[in-house]
């Protein structure tokens, strides 16, 4: 993180002088990142979930609150979904970081092929 602190005060200071601290930072948290992808599959399958990319940032995804191993980039393939599976997605920065809402994928049955 960057911060640059500047103190000023006007002639000798002891216990009783006051001084103005001015802090400015020249980084940004992270904005919210918004999750997309399909959010049903047939049962059994993968999605593939994104956020968009922000340069010098690092990205973590949680599978219904634990973190996924070596799932670290912009994309996720989420694997084989049987159940209401939540994910989400850390993006962290210099100055913080920001967590996404959860993004519910849903599977489905696959539909069987009717014979006429």
């Amino acid at each position: 993180m960057h911060v640059r602190v500047t103190l000023e005060c006007s002639g000798a200071f002891d216990d009783s002088d006051t001084a103005t601290i001015t802090v400015t930072s020249d980084c940004s948290l992270p904005s919210i990142p918004s999750v997309s992808g399909d959010d049903r599959v047939p049962r059994g399958g993968s999605v593939t979930l994104s956020v968009l990319t922000s340069e010098g940032s690092t990205y973590q995804w949680y599978r219904d609150g634990e973190p996924m191993d070596g799932a670290t980039s912009t994309t996720l393939v989420t694997g084989a979904i049987f159940e209401l599976t939540r994910f989400t997605v850390i993006v962290t920065n210099e100055c913080g970081s920001a967590q996404s809402g959860p993004f519910e994928v849903t599977p489905v049955r696959r539909r069987r092929a009717v014979r006429r």
